[in-house]
């Protein structure tokens, strides 16, 4: 008698599909960077912010501070970088916006060659993450963190292209954990300290000065002042002022676009903007873009306007709340940074304060998209699709990000609409 062959997959539950998601996108992740290191595309595509860094590293160690956002020095460090690089004139140099204290540990990462020095950036980088995650939950919840929650971060798109890209994220992920456990045990000053932190991106603190004015939190605006001042003095010492001059005209260049800025895959309303003007008309982008980002600060005032307990669960979703918005709000905002809201994140999910489905929302969608425009790539390169699929896979790209930003400001915003007991403590 024959048996009835079985069919793979069949009555499989949520988690165990789940589970084959995480063991496809590892093995997927693992095949790109296998890719990168066999075509010695290090600092070509792996690394690429890494290298970056490492360049203004070496221009401080041979040139002095004053010349890390110099243009033409870090042009001829990062010409040497870049694999298949034979046209300086044609190449485009990827500046680095931060402030020079921030620049420090790349300078000791520049006495040694790129690739071993991004490989040790990494493992130190991934280490700090899972241990700090496990410190942050346990501290702040009393629970251990499960190791499958940690596998399901770790295999995001945001932590991934973190460390792909060599990106310095997680120094955010420490600002917020610790803002938020200095908060939530009424530490306002030592709160407002670390929140500081944020000055690494400083357009990731624009919506949560709004709300901290909202919430007339003065120690903890005098922490965040005081952090601001000793960084800003700090690099004044070592840049002076033509060098501040030259990191504000290059936030400026930010600001209106850069070659290296990727704006058609960031995740917020400037991102829809150029996709939507592209397809019409860019004044009509404009409008959206504009008209957009009034929404989503009319949204975050909504969610801090009144009294918060920042010993409650409230604290946590309107955080939660106001870090997304963040990123659909920043003029210069990539799926990366979106790692700056795993803290409250990670703590709604451990107290099981927030919807499983949308976690996993915010693992998987971005992710599936990217590996998507990543397999349909090579198809627009041998022109057997057209270029309009690779524009519209950028858009994609950046509508994942976007999409599950604009899905945690909803369930924020959603869920504090339930909650009366507001009481403002800092």
């Amino acid at each position: 008698m024959l048996r009835r062959k079985s069919i793979p997959f069949q009555n499989m539950s949520s988690t165990q599909w789940e589970n084959l998601g995480l063991a496809a996108l590892f093995l997927f992740y693992l095949i790109q960077i296998g890719f990168d290191l066999l075509w010695h595309n290090t600092c070509g595509h792996l690394a690429i912010d890494y290298c970056a860094f490492w360049s203004a590293g070496r221009a401080a160690n041979t040139s002095g501070y004053s010349n890390i956002y110099n243009i033409d020095i870090l042009k001829q460090i990062q010409f040497g970088l870049v694999p298949h690089s034979s046209n300086m004139s044609a190449f485009v140099v990827s500046p680095v916006a931060y402030f020079p204290a921030f620049v420090i540990p790349f300078q000791i990462l520049s006495l040694f060659a790129p690739l071993p020095s991004f490989a040790f950036w990494t493992l130190i980088n991934m280490a700090v993450l899972f241990f700090y995650l496990r410190f942050f939950i346990q501290k702040i919840t009393g629970q251990v963190l499960q190791t499958r929650l940690l596998v399901l971060l770790f295999l995001s798109l945001t932590v991934y292209w973190n460390f792909f890209n060599g990106q310095v994220n997680v120094w955010l992920v420490l600002c917020v954990g610790e803002f938020m456990r200095a908060a939530m045990d009424k530490r306002p000053f030592q709160a407002g300290l670390w929140l500081g932190g944020l000055l690494l991106k400083p357009q990731t603190l624009l919506l949560i000065g709004v709300a901290l004015l909202l919430q007339r939190s003065v120690k903890l605006l005098a922490g965040l002042t005081a952090t601001s001042i000793a960084l800003i003095g700090a690099s004044f010492v070592l840049i002076e002022y033509d060098g501040l001059q030259h990191l504000a005209r290059l936030w400026l260049g930010f600001t209106s676009g850069l070659p290296t800025n990727d704006v058609e895959i960031m995740m917020n309303w400037r991102m829809i903007g150029l996709h939507l003007g592209n397809v019409s008309f860019p004044l009509l982008g404009w409008i959206v873009t504009g008209l957009g980002m009034v929404a989503t600060l009319f949204a975050a005032v909504c969610i801090w306007k009144k009294p918060l307990d920042f010993v409650s669960t409230s604290f946590a979703v309107a955080l939660l709340g106001l870090l997304a918005a963040t990123g659909l709000f920043a003029w210069h905002s990539h799926i990366h940074t979106a790692m700056m809201l795993i803290p409250p994140l990670i703590y709604l999910i451990v107290r099981k304060e927030m919807p499983g489905k949308i976690f996993i929302h915010w693992i998987f969608v971005p992710a599936a998209i990217y590996v998507a425009a990543f397999l349909f790539a090579p198809l627009i390169q041998m022109n057997i699709l057209s270029a309009n699929v690779g524009e519209l896979l950028d858009f994609l790209r950046g509508a994942s990000g976007f999409g599950v930003n604009i899905l945690l400001l909803v369930w924020a915003m959603k869920n504090l609409s339930k909650t009366h007991s507001f009481v403002r403590t800092l």
